[in-house]
């Protein structure tokens, strides 16, 4: 089966089996190489810091494994990656990409486009984000979407400068709704409903009940490999077999700098809408590049033999996944 299917087949087991790379930035190349997603889409979106578009371009997505999962004979969840790069027609170098509507990404400013509704199959995505926000509004026939980005923003007022640019592009999209001439069958759509965001965000008011915050995610699942003390825990890898009654079982301690990295960075992480039946859903992924000291230890039925030290092995592994939008949950990896 190829990664088009699989993506297409079955979208959040895809989202718990790869990691995935969107390049969906405005300046990133297509799949065809020398051209940018700018070109592609028309040289669409080139307005200031706040943009919106009640026309969502539509490209097409193709899917490379960039990275195999590495030791996953010792790291039971590592995970390949998948870059996924777009083009505007459906077929490149013989193979077919999958149409799917994009949600544009550009550093320091916030653009915004609509969905369109349809009975048939759809998909949405946007750039991977590492401390982005992604905002999610409206009727769920044919939502209001965004990616918004405030590197440009000294970091103790980017949160704030994020939730305003928010509020500043449902402002857009209703200013463009009156302003145009749309199918009056369309159903009557208020971006300020339903709202939904996934950032890297500490608590804000009165967003408690619409909001995922992907580096809280992160150190929920971490805190399954973090002791009291703030250290590394040794627990279960991958267990080898010799024979009936002999075996190795490989234990692996997460190191410093990777708990630094999954308690305060925000990681990588992704969302991506599906329409079917009408109605769109959208889900989330956050994963992390994790390192580990590794003790494999040899036992005979229950007795230790000896301890040997393996060295330091690194592996892409996914840490929570779930749904954003219209409900929201998230589950964690277990580490177990």
């Amino acid at each position: 089966m190829t990664l088009a299917n699989e993506f297409t087949n079955n979208l959040f087991q895809n989202l718990t089996q790869y990691a995935v790379v969107v390049n969906g930035a405005l300046n990133q190349q297509g799949k065809a190489p020398g051209s940018q997603l700018r070109q592609l889409i028309g040289n669409q979106f080139t307005g200031g810091n706040i943009e919106v578009d009640l026309n969502a371009p539509q490209v097409y997505a193709f899917f490379d494994i960039s990275y195999q999962a590495t030791h996953i004979d010792v790291i039971p969840w590592s995970v390949a990656q998948i870059s996924t790069r777009f083009h505007n027609a459906a077929w490149f170098n013989g193979e077919q990409g999958v149409p799917v509507y994009l949600v544009p990404y550009e550093g320091n400013r916030s653009i915004g486009v609509k969905l369109p509704a349809g009975t048939g199959p759809a998909y949405a995505m946007t750039a991977t984000q590492n401390g982005c926000t992604f905002e999610v509004s409206g009727d769920r026939t044919c939502p209001y979407v965004s990616h918004s980005n405030a590197r440009n923003v000294p970091a103790p007022r980017r949160q704030a400068a994020i939730i305003a640019r928010a509020q500043r592009l449902l402002l857009a999209f209703n200013s463009a709704e009156v302003n145009s001439n749309s199918d009056t069958t369309q159903p009557q759509n208020d971006p300020n409903q339903n709202r939904a965001m996934f950032g890297h965000f500490a608590n804000v008011p009165g967003f408690a009940n619409s909001m995922v915050d992907y580096t809280a995610n992160n150190r929920m699942a971490a805190s399954r490999l973090i002791g009291p003390s703030g250290q590394g825990r040794a627990i279960k890898g991958a267990r080898l077999g010799h024979g009936i009654q002999g075996h190795s079982r490989y234990w692996l301690t997460l190191r410093g700098n990777s708990i630094t990295a999954i308690t305060n960075a925000p990681g990588t992480s992704l969302v991506v809408g599906r329409r079917q039946g009408g109605i769109w859903t959208f889900y989330h992924q956050s994963y992390q590049y994790l390192e580990f000291d590794v003790t494999r230890r040899v036992k005979w039925g229950n007795v230790t033999k000896r301890n040997v030290q393996e060295g330091r092995k690194t592996a892409t592994v996914i840490t929570s996944w779930g749904e954003l939008w219209p409900n929201r949950s998230v589950s964690y990896q277990q580490f177990i």
